[in-house]
């Protein structure tokens, strides 16, 4: 059944370390693990999956499974033609770009022999002189170290990516970090903890998990909180806000909801009608999205369709149990931040 084994792989990808430390990943089928190193939401380091690699090859060929030798150098010409025939099928999905320049010194360039030697001299010029790669450019996956979060996914993290690019909720590649700023439990949940810690901090992200229910809600700032900008007036130049009476103007504000942490199914955004009234920023309050699309003061919140085109709560009250702000920034193709 494809929707089985699409829910075991991405079950996989939510939480993939338990998987990879089991016994039972060494004799996993070949065709299986392929299907898992082609995704892009494998939540892994792409170094961390270069080594799973080579040790799940090793297994299958019985001359270095019986020595117990995994070190390159205790490898036989045999050992290597062995192994190098067995991963050739997975070496175009390794995302080797993304890769330190220590990390391939130490940990990929030792099987060397495993790779085709074009690879190797184009990686070893892109790390080092940053020239242009030759291979298909694959995108950064998502890994652990992107998503700091009590309350999110990586999942959750690569659809909220996709929709900050306008893309399908289920387009591949996550382009932006998440950067925490503020947690509401260890924080305050008050105006004044609240923009102390996010304002000026460029495009945001809030994430709110709503008490009793579990359900996880927010809303994505695409200008940031109390953020100014230089204007010229004749030969004066001086800083203003960009926004009018507090609103900040920017058709690309979205509001969201997932449903619980688990579930996928019931996901819902909620794009801006009227770019007049995306976000109201106002010192004495916390999150005002579209006045009462999404508003939460302390931990008190409500839910009424008003500017956006979606009720992301079928509630028209809450009680937010935890609440995440998260700076923005789009990841470059070797998996830095802008």
């Amino acid at each position: 059944c494809k929707e089985l084994q699409e829910y075991c792989l991405e079950s996989i990808c939510d939480d993939p370390e338990p998987f990879f430390a089991s016994k039972d990943f060494l004799s996993l089928d070949k065709e299986v693990l392929l299907m898992l190193i082609t995704r892009d939401d494998l939540g892994v380091e792409e170094v961390d999956i270069w080594e799973h690699l080579i040790k799940w090859g090793c297994y299958q060929i019985s001359g270095i499974r019986q020595t117990n030798h995994l070190n390159a150098k205790n490898f036989s010409e045999n050992n290597f033609q062995d192994l190098k025939k067995t991963l050739d099928p997975f070496i175009p999905h390794v995302r080797f770009h993304n890769i330190s320049l220590n990390d391939f010194f130490s940990k990929v360039h030792p099987y060397k022999k495993l790779l085709p030697n074009s690879l190797v001299d184009n990686m070893m010029s892109f790390l080092i002189a940053g020239t242009k790669l030759k291979q298909k450019n694959l995108p950064v996956r998502v890994s652990s170290s992107i998503v700091d979060s009590k309350i999110i996914t990586r999942r959750h993290a690569a659809i909220l990516s996709n929709w900050i690019r306008r893309k399908d909720a289920k387009a591949k590649g996550n382009q932006h970090q998440f950067s925490l700023l503020y947690r509401g439990t260890r924080d305050g949940f008050d105006a004044n903890s609240f923009h102390n810690k996010v304002n000026g901090q460029g495009q945001a992200i809030v994430i709110i998990k709503v008490k009793d229910s579990g359900e996880i809600i927010g809303g994505f700032n695409a200008s940031g909180w109390c953020n100014k900008k230089i204007r010229k007036f004749g030969r004066r130049t001086y800083i203003s806000e960009y926004y009018d009476r507090g609103w900040i103007k920017n058709s690309d504000h979205f509001i969201f909801s997932f449903g619980s942490r688990d579930d996928y199914k019931t996901m819902k955004i909620g794009r801006l009608i009227d770019k007049r009234y995306g976000v109201y920023d106002y010192g004495g309050s916390m999150i005002e999205f579209g006045g009462s699309d999404l508003l939460l003061d302390g931990t008190i919140g409500t839910c009424n369709k008003n500017h956006y085109d979606q009720c992301i709560l079928d509630t028209d009250t809450f009680i937010a149990e935890e609440l995440e702000k998260k700076r923005m920034a789009s990841i470059n193709s070797k998996g830095t931040s802008n």
